[in-house]
């Protein structure tokens, strides 16, 4: 499958996980950086849409250590992006 191709469908799952909370971060992160990333990065986000919505959820929000196999320059911008989004609202 080809970059393209595969950040469209990274892009789908990042915006219909079945969980709420992560479908508006994922998908908002998604939104505006999926187009953007590195091959290597986008392997790596491909990989962490794999775990498990809560485990996910936790990584992001700091509330568990994520593993080495997600403890990624991908899931650090998408905890910053999450926080960001946080202060804003405040």
């Amino acid at each position: 499958m080809d970059q393209n191709n595969l950040k469209k469908k990274l892009l789908y799952q990042s915006t219909h996980r079945g969980c709420k909370e992560l479908d508006i971060i994922l998908g908002g992160f998604a939104e505006k950086f999926l187009m953007k990333l590195e091959s290597k990065s986008t392997l790596d986000y491909q990989e962490l849409l794999n775990a498990q919505d809560n485990d996910i959820y936790e990584w992001i929000t700091k509330k568990k250590i994520p593993p080495k196999k997600y403890d990624t320059e991908i899931l650090k911008e998408i905890i910053s992006y999450n926080t960001k989004q946080h202060e804003k609202k405040l």
